[in-house]
């Protein structure tokens, strides 16, 4: 592994790209992003999931759990549910 690194392999980081206004608006308008089939839901629920809880790196979400979990359900004065991430 330290030859490897002296000699230049495995040192440099790929930088992800972000998805721009633009293109995210392509996704919805083809169709990628939608709910009208089980495969497309579940796209659009992962993308959203990311866009909006910022998982932007690998210890992020490994850091995220099952029990105990930082995502929590709550209902309003109104009796209305919505979900509250809790950040550790």
């Amino acid at each position: 592994m330290k030859e490897r690194a002296r000699a230049g392999l495995g040192t440099h980081k790929k930088k992800s790209q972000e998805i721009s206004y633009h293109d995210e608006n392509m996704l919805w308008e083809e169709g990628i992003l939608e709910n009208s089939t089980p495969l497309n839901l579940l796209d659009t629920t992962i993308y959203l999931f990311g866009l909006n809880f910022a998982l932007r790196v690998g210890k992020e979400h490994r850091d995220l759990r099952i029990e105990n979990s930082q995502i929590s359900e709550h209902t309003d004065t109104n009796g209305d549910s919505y979900l509250v991430n809790r950040e550790d």
